[in-house]
């Protein structure tokens, strides 16, 4: 929590100044508050935390409450997807495959936790100091649920490296190149280790996988949103000084 305070106090100069800023309540300005700000649902976590007595039904409510944190790292995914999309020209079977995959992971993945959580049963707490609600019972809904993010991911990455490549290849400006792929390139690469990295840990460490998952849940989601609001910032900075130096406003205009 102290975390993700310190991040936005970090990034609110940034974010009043290329979001707040902003005349037009676009589709990318909506998706980049629910990034943001849809992280504040991890309080339901800190109930679960400190409260000491909670019933099954408590847990229970706590954990639908923070599902919904899953929606932020979505909402980010789809900015930057769209960015993608655009810095591929509009193609058309990007327009038409993208929507169509990122709906099919989303859904999968919300669904799959939604039934993941009715699954949960819980028992009494080794260590009730710890935790407070502690999972006995789940099914098997995890295995899917840690691979719908990573696969997307993995997408964008080899999308955005293979743009990145043939602007390359075809002797593009180099200052031009950089500033478009570097940070995009750098973010999902520790996306992609951060996820990796979840993957591995849940299943190689000795707990069950549900308990090591309700651990790593809220610090891989928070990582993984002040990532993408770090990336969007930058990209919408980086934006902004082109709209400055260049007449063609509508060809800037693409996503912002």
């Amino acid at each position: 929590m102290a975390l993700m305070v310190y991040d936005h106090l970090h990034t609110l100069p940034m974010e009043i100044r290329y979001m707040w800023s902003s005349r037009r309540l676009t589709i990318v300005n909506v998706l980049y508050y629910i990034t943001k700000y849809g992280i504040l649902f991890s309080v339901a976590d800190l109930y679960r935390v400190f409260n000491r007595s909670m019933t099954v039904q408590e847990c229970q409510y706590t954990a639908y409450i923070y599902s919904i944190l899953t929606l932020t790292s979505w909402a980010g995914e789809a900015v930057l997807g769209i960015r993608i999309w655009a810095i591929w020209g509009k193609k058309r079977i990007l327009t038409i495959a993208l929507p169509i995959i990122f709906w099919a992971l989303f859904t999968t993945d919300f669904v799959f936790i939604l039934n993941y959580i009715g699954s949960l049963e819980y028992g009494p707490s080794p260590a009730p100091q710890l935790i407070s609600c502690f999972v006995t019972k789940a099914n098997n809904n995890m295995d899917v649920i840690l691979v719908c993010m990573p696969a997307w991911v993995a997408l964008m990455s080899i999308l955005l490296t293979t743009s990145a490549y043939l602007a390359y290849k075809s002797g593009g400006n180099t200052r031009f190149i950089r500033m478009i792929y570097q940070e995009g390139i750098i973010y999902y690469f520790y996306l992609l280790l951060l996820h990796g990295g979840n993957l591995v840990i849940t299943y190689r460490a000795s707990a069950p996988p549900p308990v090591v998952a309700s651990f790593l849940s809220g610090p891989v989601c928070f990582l993984h949103v002040a990532l993408a609001s770090r990336v969007i910032l930058h990209i919408r900075k980086q934006a902004n000084m082109r709209l400055h130096a260049t007449d063609h406003v509508r060809d800037e205009e693409i996503w912002t």
